[in-house]
């Protein structure tokens, strides 16, 4: 039986307004059922209610998993600043959801555009409307994600991260 390193986070909010969390460590056994996994975090979140002040704002569960299917170093030239923004309708809402996608490989872009015909950019957009067992793609707001609308570059501004970066040698 295959465990997996797992971290119950909880968000707290003092009188203050000075947020602050309690991150504990677990290992989940891979025969576990997502609701045996929530029965024994609201048992301990309620625990740790009985001995705090704080207001609860959150609980989180992520789970930790081998790092497979990823570039093992990072690929020349590639910049977690260079984004794909991929856009999709959802359901019960008039509003698109995004999934911002860092690091884009520069093979996947065509006149300074997303190639949508490219067949792994092609895949990536087909998994998140079709169906996983167990898993459904959803927005933040658990809606279910339903059809591609609109794809495009994007920048983001790390400029602190960059600061502390220096290229010289």
């Amino acid at each position: 039986m295959a465990t997996y390193l797992a971290l119950i986070s909880i968000s707290q909010m003092d009188y203050l307004g000075t947020k602050a969390s309690l991150d504990t460590y677990v290992n989940i056994v891979d025969t576990g059922t997502v609701a045996q996994v929530a029965t024994q975090v609201a048992a301990y979140v309620a625990l740790v209610g009985a001995i705090v002040g704080p207001q609860g704002l959150d609980v989180q569960v992520k789970l930790h998993l081998p790092v497979t299917g990823l570039p093992s170093s990072p690929v020349a030239g590639s910049e977690n600043e260079k984004t794909g923004l991929f856009q999709f309708t959802q359901d019960n809402s008039r509003y698109l959801s995004s999934i911002d996608v860092p690091g884009i490989l520069e093979s996947k872009i065509v006149n300074g555009k997303i190639d949508l015909t490219d067949t792994d950019i092609s895949a990536f957009l087909t998994w998140f409307t079709s169906s996983h067992t167990p898993l459904s793609v959803v927005s933040k707001y658990a809606n279910i994600l339903q059809l591609f609308q609109t794809a495009a570059l994007t920048f983001r501004k790390h400029r602190r991260s960059l600061n502390r970066t220096s290229t010289e040698t």
